[in-house]
């Protein structure tokens, strides 16, 4: 069964506070916007629980998956030629074409904007269950690579499953590290698709000091290359997350908050998730950044508002909870986003005094005995960028 999203929606009755963010775009909480937490089983309980509110079911089992897979798969299969609509699929216009014609051009008087989807379904299917040879072998393969680059995130209510796919790191959780981690979260809270066109460059430099502490500074710029037209500005919540304990130095470039913080009215049910989340937080007053603690990390949260044909760069300053004292590995998880296309990203790591870096893992580059550096134009999967350090 293929249907609209707004088909459950509609028959939400409760009225529920959303996290503080979305009351940028509405004070009450569906099914469409329960993709929330950065730590995807989260995300999942969540949009289990409003299934049930809203169809009176209780999903066993959820996949998440973005358009990547059927265009890669598509590239596979060939054309998928619907003439009830005018249209081929492809894999170059697959995206943008449902998107028109299940947004824009559909008959409003029916009003029933999938209906494409649901006629294009079976015949795609059909063609991947039939393909023989070679061609199932580069089916399988772009479903590794896709699992592998979160286009697809997998949860089930069973616990053995739920063991699998973390395990192979299916499951879109936050990764538990015992140094550095980087996940740059991205909400896109405008209504607007642009996320496919904005281009993200993320740079980390670490500092490591004489006393043995660490300070990062991290800075993001987001590029909209669309037209300079309302509907292609990007209203995006970004949410940093950096091991627990962290303690944020400064934040800047940020975009003005939305709303106004003071005349928030929630006068519907709390979310118990969304609420123990939000009692912990705390405001940093001069460049009201969000800090609080989610899923066994610290986050940083704030907004980057980016119009069409903009450009936006901000920077976090923060200290890492840990100090070193003596001969040590250190290491940064930088952990991607799923839905994003890949990103720029580059990392550096700096020592002074009396530390040197005595080896670094073999993606990255040992310029000097105090400096290392790693980057990469498309960063695409979650990457570890690990170092041996002396005192």
């Amino acid at each position: 069964k293929v249907s609209s999203i707004y088909d459950l929606d509609g028959q939400m009755k409760q009225q529920i506070n959303p996290p503080e963010p979305m009351y940028a775009i509405n004070s009450r909480w569906f099914l469409r916007d329960s993709n929330w937490f950065a730590n995807f089983p989260d995300s999942a309980r969540k949009i289990s629980s409003f299934y049930e509110r809203e169809g009176g079911e209780t999903p066993d089992f959820i996949i998440a998956l973005t358009p990547e897979l059927v265009v890669r798969l598509l590239a596979i299969t060939g054309p998928v030629n619907l003439p009830a609509y005018g249209t081929t699929l492809k894999a170059d216009n697959f995206v943008e074409t449902t998107q028109f014609l299940t947004s824009v051009a559909y008959d409003k008087q029916i009003n029933t904007p999938k209906a494409m989807i649901a006629d294009f379904l079976p015949l795609f299917l059909q063609r991947l269950f039939s393909l023989q040879g070679q061609e199932r072998v580069r089916m399988l393969s772009v479903v590794s690579d896709v699992l592998a680059e979160k286009h697809i995130l997998l949860y089930s209510r069973t616990k053995d499953e739920q063991a699998i796919f973390s395990r192979y790191n299916w499951a879109g959780e936050l990764q538990k590290t015992d140094s550095d981690f980087l996940a740059v979260n991205i909400a896109n809270l405008g209504g607007t698709k642009v996320d496919t066109d904005i281009s993200q460059n993320v740079i980390v430099k670490s500092k490591l000091g004489s006393d043995g502490s660490i300070v990062n500074t991290l800075s993001i710029t987001r590029i909209n290359p669309l037209p300079k037209d309302k509907q292609y500005q990007s209203l995006a919540y970004v949410r940093v997350y950096v091991p627990q304990g962290s303690v944020l130095l400064s934040a800047r470039g940020f975009s003005t908050t939305p709303y106004d913080l003071g005349g928030l009215v929630k006068t519907g049910l709390v979310d118990p998730d969304v609420s123990a989340i939000e009692q912990k937080s705390s405001i940093d007053f001069s460049s009201k950044t969000n800090v609080g603690v989610e899923s066994g990390k610290t986050f940083f949260g704030n907004w980057m508002i980016v119009p069409g044909g903009g450009s936006q760069e901000v920077e976090l300053v923060y200290r890492l909870p840990f100090v070193y004292s003596s001969l040590t590995s250190h290491s940064l998880l930088a952990q991607i986003q799923s839905g994003l296309k890949p990103q720029s990203f580059s990392y550096n790591f700096n020592t002074s005094g009396p530390w040197s870096i005595l080896k670094s893992s073999e993606q990255a580059s040992l310029t000097s005995p105090q400096n290392m550096t790693f980057s990469t134009n498309a960063l695409s999967r979650d990457t570890w960028v690990g170092m041996v350090i002396s005192k």
